[in-house]
């Protein structure tokens, strides 16, 4: 037996019973039914390709964020990025996401960046 509540099913709880009956017999069996609200929506990760760069100084790579949504989150996803090393800058400096939709950010190193280790963390 499948239980399915509708989108407009009340929260709470239950007591079902279930019935079996053959000619003069009868047999009961209940069970205990939840019904919850479902999770909001939500995306659930940030995705970046690739997830190591090096650039030199002078020279320019590409990072590409892609969100993914669960629970029918439909929103944008504002994105930025912090910790860039000195000299380094990004482009677009934020953006809007669409779940599923990857965008390009690109990361550019001036002649006068200092060789550096950083690890960008990208907010949303």
């Amino acid at each position: 037996m499948v239980f399915q509540a509708t989108a407009d099913a009340p929260v709470g709880n239950a007591t079902v019973t279930i019935t079996g009956t053959s000619g003069v017999l009868t047999h009961t069996a209940t069970v205990a039914l939840s019904v919850t609200a479902p999770p909001p929506p939500d995306f659930v990760a940030l995705a970046l390709s690739p997830t190591d760069l090096t650039i030199k100084a002078g020279s320019i790579g590409t990072v590409s964020v892609t969100a993914t949504a669960t629970d029918g989150y439909t929103g944008t996803i504002n994105v930025s990025a912090e910790n860039l090393p000195t000299g380094v800058t990004m482009s677009p400096t934020t953006a809007a996401l669409t779940p599923g939709v990857p965008q390009t950010f690109t990361l550019a190193a001036a002649v006068t960046a200092q060789p550096a280790t950083s690890t960008v963390t990208r907010t949303a």
